[in-house]
């Protein structure tokens, strides 16, 4: 009877454990067919708005309810894919460097992959692409090249002052200087507050040895009330083109009035020096060129100043 009891009792245990596993199992059929239920994914493309596929695009993913976030690039055919979503609603956030970028919400449902397209618009103009191409050329020393992108930049966006401006700059280092004035003079008319065009407007007339006009042009720019390091140059060359004409009073004003900006300017100094030179005013000369070794006793100002001292003391020795 005990042999036969405790068989009976392991019959019952198996049984007890093959119920129980079939529960588990079922359990877990149930657990396996409710996530593959739940699971979806979002697929899609990201194009530009004149039709080519947009490489490394990110799409940025997150979902409203659980606040989870993921993040991906599109590929080289502007593809992209998150596989594992739950169904529920999501932001999509498109973006990508020199384009308007996309935002929406939508819901993602159970069943096949959701498909999306995004379209981007290229914020950069087929005028600013050509502006930048001009600024690298230019930086590279390729001026030829600079001058072609600007002139399309212009021609494209006539009212952008830069443009004409930068133009006009890789102009002048062609040497084209005419055409270099004519970029200038166009600045001019869509800007004419513009101190730093008037003052380069200046600085062409006078490679062009158009002194008079030249000095016309500075003065007008220097009249305008403005704070721009360009100022005390403008002030220097304008002592320069009055000294050049014999304007030698002229020129002191201008001089003295660069050294407001910068009081320790050698260039102004020295300048000074040369016009009170010129007017026999050798004391007050004198004291311009010693003050050209004392601020800047390294400098090539200082150099020639030593020269017009020496040259000085020279002449008051005693035969």
């Amino acid at each position: 009877m005990c042999i036969l009891r405790c068989h009976a009792l392991s019959e019952g245990r198996t049984h007890a454990l093959v119920v129980l596993a079939s529960c588990i199992l079922t359990i877990a059929t149930a657990s396996l067919a409710h996530a593959q239920v739940d699971i979806t994914s979002l697929r899609g493309t990201v194009t530009d708005v004149e039709g080519p596929p947009l490489e490394g695009a990110r799409v940025h993913l997150t979902a409203l309810a659980r606040g989870t976030e993921r993040e991906t690039e599109t590929n080289d055919k502007g593809e992209f894919l998150f596989r594992g979503l739950h169904a529920g609603e999501y932001e999509v956030l498109v973006e990508k460097e020199q384009y308007q970028g996309f935002k929406e919400t939508i819901r993602l449902r159970l069943g096949p992959p959701t498909t999306r397209e995004y379209q981007l618009k290229n914020l950069i103009t087929p005028a600013h692409a050509a502006f930048n191409r001009g600024i690298e050329a230019f930086q590279a020393g390729n001026l030829e090249e600079a001058a072609r992108a600007f002139e399309e930049s212009v021609e494209l966006a006539p009212e952008v002052v830069d443009g004409h401006a930068n133009l006009a700059a890789t102009y002048a280092g062609l040497g084209r200087e005419e055409d270099a004035l004519r970029a200038l003079e166009k600045v001019i008319e869509l800007s004419p507050d513009s101190f730093q065009a008037s003052a380069q407007l200046a600085a062409t007339y006078a490679q062009m040895k158009r002194f008079d006009e030249a000095i016309e042009t500075f003065e007008t720019a220097l009249a305008m009330e403005v704070s721009d390091p360009g100022v005390h140059d403008a002030w220097v060359n304008l002592g320069t083109l009055y000294f050049m004409t014999e304007r030698t009073r002229d020129a002191i004003g201008a001089y003295e009035k660069a050294l407001v900006s910068d009081p320790s300017s050698a260039k102004a100094l020295l300048s000074l020096g040369k016009c009170h030179f010129n007017l026999g005013e050798t004391d007050e000369a004198i004291a311009r060129f010693q003050q050209v070794v004392d601020v800047a006793p390294q400098s090539t100002e200082a150099s020639e100043a030593k020269v017009y001292i020496a040259e000085f003391e020279k002449s008051q020795e005693v035969p």
